[in-house]
């Protein structure tokens, strides 16, 4: 996943936490949404399960691969040269260009080039096997290179498998978000219909839409806070309630910063006196910092009194 596909699961992440603890009375009032919040759900956990294998490790199926090779490369070459030794004790010349191998020439060739070779050693060998036998090309090293050749051969696949598997899972997740794109837009449209009945749950939602870019910095959260002219504001309360409260302001140039932070969906309130407070809700995920910045308004004093 892209860096912008993972910040917007994050949020979708929020959205689905925000959705499943809302109050059963305020769900009723938006005709299907219980159903769409369950359609939510399985798109993220059809992501998340793409994203695994997007992710999945194949370094260990090549380094293995890599191993099997050297060792049927080293069976072949033995083999070889024993029954090449052969060749020239019977002064068979076309039977000795036949099997003469140097290890610089299978490093050249493909993989089921090399399979190929190791198949086509073995059977001429076994075929030889009483004349080869006073060379040391005894049964058991027979029976070592065919088992060689054929673990090699099965392994040759995996990898290539993997690619395509990996390929496959990119293009599905990016069917996955456009999809939920469309599902968000349904599930915004029932929202907007509380925005005056249900207030605290259509700005508690519409606060959890917001995509948050994932920081460079090594801390958990990380942001700078404004006002409307794009002044920095000093002194801000960042609260974030996790397990515990956890609480810090912002300094002169206006930014603040969270060390730690557990993992999971806790809501992050700015308040300063003077201004309208807003929260908004965020997924806090292992090893990966988040960076928030936003605007605060002035409070409207004659609203006040």
């Amino acid at each position: 996943m892209t860096g912008r596909q993972i910040d917007k699961l994050t949020m979708l992440l929020v959205v689905s936490s925000v959705l499943k603890s809302t109050n059963a009375t305020i769900i009723v009032q938006m005709p299907h949404m219980a159903s769409l919040i369950e359609e939510l759900d399985q798109h993220i956990d059809a992501i998340n399960e793409n994203y695994r294998t997007q992710t999945s490790n194949t370094k260990g199926i090549r380094m293995q691969k890599l191993t099997l090779r050297g060792e049927l490369t080293a069976l072949i070459l033995e083999v070889a040269a024993r029954m090449e030794a052969y060749t020239i004790s019977i002064n068979n010349k076309v039977l000795q260009k036949e099997i003469e191998q140097r290890e610089y020439k299978i490093k050249k060739m493909r993989e089921h080039t090399v399979t190929d070779l190791g198949n086509y050693i073995h059977e001429r060998a076994t075929a030889l096997q009483a004349e080869l036998a006073p060379f040391g090309v005894i049964p058991t090293l027979l029976t070592d290179l065919q088992e060689a050749t054929i673990e090699y051969g099965i392994m040759v696949p995996k990898t290539r498998g993997a690619i395509v598997n990996k390929a496959i899972s990119t293009m599905t997740i990016k069917q996955l978000l456009e999809n939920i794109d469309l599902l968000m837009k349904r599930i915004d449209g029932l929202v907007i219909m509380l925005r005056f009945s249900e207030k605290e749950f259509y700005t508690q939602y519409f606060n959890s839409r917001k995509i948050i870019t994932r920081g460079v910095r090594k801390n958990a959260l990380h942001g700078q806070i404004k006002d409307e002219q794009g002044e920095t504001l000093s002194a801000v309360t960042v609260t974030i309630v996790a397990n515990t409260a956890i609480e810090t302001q912002s300094g002169e140039k206006g930014n603040y910063l969270f060390r730690r932070l557990p993992e999971g969906v806790w809501p992050v309130t700015f308040s300063k006196l003077g201004y309208v407070s807003e929260t908004i809700y965020l997924a806090i995920v292992p090893n990966s910092p988040h960076e928030l910045s936003l605007q605060l308004k002035k409070q409207d004093l004659k609203m006040q009194a």
